[in-house]
C-alpha cells in the first residue's frame, strides 16, 4: 500500500519488466528471510520490507499496465485473464498438504524458490509492442487519435472528485475481499474445522475469483468498466 502511489513514476523510470523482475527477487528474498526467521518480529519485517514491496511490483498494477499497453480491443477480457487469482485457488490446499511434511520454514523455502524461478520468464517481457515494431491489438487508425485525451497530471487528478469516488469504491470492494480472504481460514480453524478443510474455503474464493475476473473483464468490454464495477458491488453487497 505504501509503494502503490509511486508505481506510476517507477514504471515510467525503470520499465515494467525491470519492476516485475525486481518484485520476484524481493518476494524470493522475503520468503527466504521468513524461512530463517526465529521470532514474529523478524517474520513481520520480512513481509513488510521484502514480500510486501515484491508483491506490489509483481502484482496487479504492473501486469495490468502491461496488458493495457498491448491491448485496445478486448482490453477488459485480457486484464481479467491476467488478474485471475489462480494461485489463490491452488496454493492453500497445496500448502496445507505440504505443511506436515516440510514444516512452515520448508513451505517458505518452496515459495522462495518459486518466486526466483519466475525471473527467467519475466526477462522476456516487452513493455510496449512498439519496441518490437508492433502495434497494440485492436488499435484504431492513426487518424482517430487527433482528439485523444491528453494524459492528466497527478496534481489535477487528486483534485478530481470522480477519482476519489472511484478510489473509495475500489477500497471498499478490495478491502472487503482482502478481509474475507485473510480471516476466513483462521476463523474456521478456531471453530474446530481441520486446517486442510479450512484451506478449501480460500480455494473456493479463489476459484470464484478466477471465473469472476474473466466474466467482469468481458462485461467491461461490453457495458463499460463503470457499469461492470457497479454490478460487482451490487452482488457483493
Amino acid at each position: 500500500g505504501a509503494i502503490a502511489p509511486f508505481l506510476g513514476v517507477l514504471m515510467r523510470k525503470f520499465g515494467l519488466r525491470a519492476l516485475m523482475m525486481t518484485g520476484a527477487l524481493l518476494c524470493g528474498s522475503g520468503y527466504l528471510a521468513a524461512a530463517l526467521a526465529t521470532n514474529i518480529v523478524a517474520l513481520l519485517l520480512a513481509y513488510a520490507l521484502l514480500v510486501g514491496p515484491g508483491i506490489a511490483l509483481l502484482g496487479i498494477a504492473v501486469p495490468t499496465s502491461l496488458v493495457a499497453n498491448w491491448f485496445v480491443l478486448g482490453r477488459g477480457k485480457a486484464i481479467g485473464i491476467v488478474n485471475m487469482p489462480i494461485a489463490v485457488a491452488l496454493v492453500p490446499p497445496v500448502t496445507a498438504g505440504l505443511l506436515p511434511w516440510l514444516g512452515l520454514s520448508g513451505v517458505y523455502l518452496v515459495l522462495a524458490g518459486t518466486s526466483v524461478l519466475l525471473i527467467p520468464g519475466l526477462f522476456w517481457v516487452i513493455d510496449h509492442p512498439e519496441r518490437i515494431g508492433l502495434k497494440p491489438y485492436g488499435e484504431a487508425p492513426e487518424a482517430t487519435f487527433d482528439t485523444a485525451a491528453k494524459p492528466i497530471g497527478a496534481g489535477a487528478l487528486i483534485r478530481t472528485g470522480d477519482y476519489w469516488l472511484l478510489g473509495l469504491a475500489a477500497a471498499i470492494l478490495g478491502g472487503g475481499g482482502a478481509t474475507l480472504a485473510t480471516h476466513i481460514m483462521p476463523m474456521a480453524i478456531g471453530e474446530g474445522t481441520a486446517p486442510a478443510l479450512a484451506a478449501l474455503l480460500i480455494s473456493v474464493l479463489g476459484a470464484s475469483g478466477v471465473a469472476g475476473s474473466l466474466l467482469y473483464g468481458m462485461l467491461a468490454d461490453r457495458i463499460g468498466g463503470g457499469r461492470a464495477l457497479a454490478l460487482n458491488a451490487a452482488i457483493q453487497a
